[in-house]
């Protein structure tokens, strides 16, 4: 019961299962609040790892997504595709071991819907903002707004602190994501570019889609701590697929892709969209809001190392620096985290062999 009771206590003030449960409520659903954490640093690290995938996963869902819109598949028929592939992922474990899909509690079965709609509006934005911008410019208001906009969120919503090493580390990520991306906002415009009314309003959409990530990464954490990741993801998957098929319908586009190549990468696209989906919300159970909208910018860098990889950009000083600046802002994340829970494992064990 010692150790019980100090966990408790040191993570209280920003714990936020006590805002969205009773303490009956979590010791009926088993919640790890209640055990000893001997594994704490692993778990930790797990999280750190889980969130850092899904960064790097993400980047080639872009790149895939970017593919296939050469070959002249729309965003509303990729996301479709990812619905379908998400749900069939998410329906084996569920049949498997029987897990409860209408949920009894009123609450929770809200907050699985409204956990839906966030994200899928971040896919809508972030479309639509690349194909109508400098690649450059929207990455660095979309992936540089997130470790700032989250942290806001988390404070708000979720009690979360923002410890000045997570300050330090976003100033960090922010710093390099824009000397990678080179947004001509701050780099100046190619000869011959003029900013048009469409690109005004992509930054518009950039920003707001950046608004809606962040908004996923707080409601992931409130989710989490209420349902199985398997029910969270097989209603995204559904709500994603019910509005994707509507905008089809509305758009006059077709369902299927005849195009066998478009098929092929729109099916690896969704496989790896629906791993990556299911790390971050795992990332959410274990980790701090901030610390995974940290780390999951590690994107930035995995698609600057492919661009360079496979388009063979020529690589400029100030970009090696920014990429050295992001991997930094994750390892000092890393290295916090760790240390934290250190002390915390110490604490504790020193505490039960007083017992």
């Amino acid at each position: 019961m010692a150790v019980e009771e100090f966990e408790m206590t040191s993570h209280s003030a920003s714990d936020l299962q006590y805002l969205f449960a009773s303490e009956d409520e979590q010791k009926r659903k088993g919640n790890p609040r209640f055990k000893c954490l001997s594994c704490k640093i692993l778990r930790s690290m797990v999280g750190v790892s889980l969130a850092v995938f899904h960064g790097a996963g993400y980047a080639i869902v872009s790149g895939l997504v970017a593919i296939a819109t050469d070959y002249g598949v729309s965003e509303f028929q990729v996301i479709f595709f990812e619905g379908i592939v998400l749900a069939v992922v998410t329906i084996i474990p569920i049949v498997y071991y029987r897990m409860d899909v209408l949920e009894t509690d009123n609450k929770t079965q809200i907050l699985l819907l409204l956990n839906a709609i966030p994200g899928l509006a971040t896919k809508m934005l972030h479309f639509y903002s690349l194909s109508r911008a400098p690649v450059g410019n929207i990455n660095a208001i979309f992936s540089g707004s997130n470790p700032i906009i989250t942290p806001l969120l988390a404070c708000c919503f979720l009690r979360e602190k923002w410890k000045v090493a997570d300050a330090v580390s976003t100033l960090l990520n922010v710093i390099g994501i824009i000397l990678i991306t080179g947004p001509t906002f701050i780099f100046g415009s190619q000869p011959g570019h003029a900013e048009a009314q469409a690109e005004v309003i992509a930054y518009i959409a950039a920003i707001a889609g950046a608004f809606f990530y962040s908004l996923t990464i707080v409601m992931g954490r409130i989710v989490g701590a209420r349902s199985q990741l398997s029910v969270i993801l097989l209603y995204r998957a559904v709500f994603a697929f019910i509005i994707a098929y509507i905008c089809l319908l509305i758009k006059g586009l077709p369902l299927l892709l005849y195009s066998k190549e478009s098929l092929a990468i729109v099916v690896a696209e969704s496989i790896v969209n629906a791993l990556t989906i299911g790390a971050i919300y795992r990332s959410l159970q274990l980790e701090s809001a901030a610390t995974v909208a940290i780390l999951i910018n590690i994107q930035v860098v995995c698609s600057y190392i492919l661009d360079f990889a496979f388009l063979h950009n020529q690589v400029k000083p100030y970009e090696l620096v920014g990429a050295a600046l992001v991997l930094s802002s994750a390892l000092l994340v890393f290295i916090f985290h760790t240390y934290t829970n250190y002390k915390i494992q110490k604490a504790l064990n020193g505490n039960n062999n007083s017992t």
